[in-house]
């Protein structure tokens, strides 16, 4: 009998027990943890950008207490006013200066953040920025003797220098452009028939060899992703005639198939 009632009682507090739980819903205690978060409004892009044009620094992390962005001094707000800080979650400026700019943000979190490692309460974070000038295109040449090595003295940059070089030999150009182009596209027109040589490079220094005489225009093209500008100096180079042993510099192949050579230099 006192079998009975102790299977009876199990089936009360079983009973009892399904009741209670139906009744209570029961949740996991638990809270997201602090995290960094900075952004701006070139999202996962490179920030690259002109002289005076407009970006975005954004705060977006979670727990923060206090924060103190730090900006470069030629930082400027929207209207216009010095923005060498500020406490602000959205911030918007723009700069007046070409450069590397290091934008910095101190946070002061209510408890420990999780980065990368476990930095209590305080983290800095930086922003890189590169703020490029508008394109002006500019260069510099030397010409070189006959081993291809180039000399000191500049030529002269102005129309109508026709800086004398001897045919076969080369000339070293140097971008100085402003603005940090990447292509440059150096243009050789010979002024006896028009006949224009084209090159395209990436490099700011570029080697050129006048294999035929007569007077030449030079132009350079500058560009970099927001554009491009030109500067050319009309009868430039003078290419004279030369006593330096003729080379062969290559081989090349004509559309008919047939097989042609390249010299130092040639006949007008």
């Amino acid at each position: 009998m006192k079998n009975i009632f102790k299977i009876l009682n199990l089936i009360i507090v079983v009973i009892i027990t399904s009741l209670y739980s139906c009744s209570e819903e029961y949740s996991i205690p638990g809270s997201e943890p602090n995290h960094v978060m900075i952004k701006t409004s070139f999202g996962n892009l490179d920030k690259i950008l002109l002289v005076n044009t407009q970006m975005s620094f954004m705060d977006l992390s979670r727990g923060v207490v206090s924060r103190n962005w730090t900006f470069t001094d030629d930082a400027l707000n929207v209207d216009g006013s010095t923005l060498l800080n500020s406490d602000k979650d959205y911030v918007k400026a723009r700069f007046t200066k070409s450069g590397i700019h290091n934008i910095t943000i101190k946070q002061v979190f209510a408890d420990s953040v999780w980065t990368d490692i476990l930095n209590y309460k305080e983290y800095t974070s930086t922003v890189t920025v590169i703020v490029l000038d508008t394109v002006k295109a500019r260069f510099n040449a030397v010409a070189c003797n006959y081993e291809g090595v180039p000399q000191q003295t500049l030529l002269n940059n102005e129309n109508g220098a026709l800086n004398e070089i001897k045919a076969g030999r080369k000339v070293q150009f140097t971008s100085v452009s402003l603005g940090e182009p990447g292509t440059f596209y150096w243009k050789f027109i010979r002024k006896s028939d028009g006949k224009t040589t084209i090159v395209a490079d990436t490099a700011k220094i570029f080697n050129y060899k006048f294999t035929s005489t007569g007077d030449y225009t030079v132009r350079l093209i500058a560009a970099n992703i927001f554009g491009k500008d030109s500067i050319e100096y009309s009868d430039y180079i003078r290419v004279v005639p030369s006593t330096d042993p003729i080379t062969m510099d290559g081989v090349f192949r004509y559309a008919s198939n047939a097989i042609g050579l390249n010299y130092s230099r040639r006949p007008r």
